[in-house]
């Protein structure tokens, strides 16, 4: 089935000297690898709608250190599959002069036609 892009309902820097903007821009640019994610659960799980929180903590060179698991309302096999793209993802920009930031994410997650 086609599906509707991945909504990031909630985008928040928590930490550190980062623009929502920039990492909104990064998600946008890499959103495929988040899609192919959600079209490839559909097949096992075709109710597949939901919500998944992701912290994202990232050095001072924008690499993702970690990604954590906030909330998990999408199942094991999707929030696994956003963990394993996020954790390939780097935020550009000028290099982070102090410390971690840590961005928290909530994404939105339906399929075309069940709106």
């Amino acid at each position: 089935p086609e599906t509707a892009p991945i909504g990031f309902s909630d985008i928040q820097v928590l930490q550190g000297p980062l623009e929502v903007a920039i990492v909104h821009k990064e998600l946008r640019r890499r959103q495929e690898s988040l899609r192919r994610c959600y079209a490839f659960s559909l097949r096992e799980h075709p109710e597949g709608q939901g919500k998944v929180g992701i912290l994202l903590p990232f050095n001072e060179r924008g690499r993702v250190t970690e990604a954590l698991i906030s909330e998990n309302r999408v199942g094991e096999y999707l929030s696994g599959c956003l963990l394993s793209a996020l954790r390939r993802f780097r935020f550009p920009g000028k290099p982070i002069s102090k410390g971690q930031v840590q961005v928290q994410l909530e994404f939105s997650l339906k399929e075309v036609g069940n709106e």
